[in-house]
Formats: C-alpha cells, sequence, structure tokens
C-alpha cells in the first residue's frame, strides 16, 4: 500500500523520486550480482525477494536468485514463498 511504500522510504531517507532515479542506473547481466549491487550502493539492511519455490532439475537448471543473493548478501535477506 502506498503509506507503507511511503513510510519504508522515509526510514531510508530516500524520497520516490530518488528512487526512481537510482533505478535508472540498473544494469544489465547477471540478476544476482545486480541486486547484491544495488544493495551495497543503497546500503540496504534488508532485502525481499520471492522465490517460485522450484525443486529437482528446474532448479538445478534454472539456479535460484534467492538462494544466491541470501548466501551473497552483506544485508538480510527475507525470502517470500509464492
Amino acid at each position: 500500500d502506498q503509506k507503507a511504500y511511503e513510510s519504508a522510504l522515509a526510514q531510508q531517507n530516500l524520497t520516490p523520486a530518488m528512487l526512481e532515479q537510482d533505478l535508472a542506473g540498473l544494469q544489465e547481466g547477471d540478476i544476482r550480482q545486480e541486486i547484491l549491487r544495488v544493495a551495497n550502493t543503497w546500503n540496504a539492511k534488508l532485502i525481499v525477494l520471492g522465490s517460485h519455490s522450484r525443486k529437482g532439475m528446474s532448479r538445478v537448471v534454472l539456479g535460484s536468485v534467492s538462494e544466491f543473493v541470501a548466501r551473497h548478501a552483506a544485508c538480510s535477506v527475507q525470502i517470500v514463498r509464492k
């Protein structure tokens, strides 16, 4: 909801315009590394990611962005299951 979004931005001393400007700087490439890079740039205290809960061969072939980020992030990571 909008109020929660604005509250979260205020806690990080961000404005919506600042967030849009930062998002405009996203790079192409490995999404896992990009999430870690942006989190470090923002000095994030928490990264929240979704999970498709893949198992078996699909997980082996596709990998897990959430798992990679959780293992390599400098801050806490919360993974939300679908």
